[in-house]
């Protein structure tokens, strides 16, 4: 019997080999010049979004969503919200989605997490918005080495060090009945 499964065994051929495939990371190039003329050079800090304890976890997982429709050569990202919704998980009530997808955008374009620019065709008809991917301005302090005024805040097993300015979780969460660590952390740093 292992004869027959040994005999069974697919053999690909080399370029559709769905064992290889081409890793690509972010180009070291600019993804994204923000309003003050200063460029989002790295993918990794656009990611802190996970930190934002602003954003709902649904919000999060829209923002997201949007994100990997960036295209890293050119620049664009312009997904429908109804394409969003669906891949997000709101199939069912597709209306419904697109409303949460529209807050969601709203409120991380107030946060300052993506930046959105209406697009039209030729007759002036409304396409899908595109979007750019920035940096809250708390952030670009911090790559700056511009360091904001810190806080902790949280309850027993969960505390966070958030800049006062905004909110912005740094780090976290600190386990532990008290908030000696968190306030550790920020004597260190």
């Amino acid at each position: 019997m292992e004869a027959s499964i040994a005999q069974t065994k697919i053999k690909w051929r080399e370029p559709s080999n769905p064992t290889k495939f081409e890793l690509r990371y972010p180009p070291p190039q600019p993804i994204h010049t923000l309003p003050d003329g200063q460029k989002l050079e790295a993918w990794d800090n656009w990611v802190s979004v996970m930190m934002d304890l602003r954003l709902e976890d649904s919000e999060r997982a829209i923002l997201t969503r949007v994100a990997l429709h960036y295209n890293l050569e050119t620049g664009e990202c312009f997904p429908s919200a109804e394409r969003v919704a669906i891949e997000v998980g709101f199939g069912k009530t597709i209306e419904t989605g697109k409303r949460a997808v529209f807050r969601a955008i709203k409120k991380c374009i107030a946060l300052g997490w993506i930046a959105k620019t209406y697009r039209f065709d030729r007759h002036h008809k409304q396409q899908t918005n595109a979007y750019g991917l920035t940096l809250p301005k708390s952030i670009q302090d911090i790559l700056a080495r511009r360091l904001p005024p810190l806080k902790v805040i949280g309850r027993p097993g969960e505390w966070y060090v958030v800049q006062v300015a905004d909110g912005m979780a740094i780090c976290g969460p600190f386990r532990g009945e008290t908030d000696a660590n968190a306030k550790w952390w920020i004597d260190r740093h």
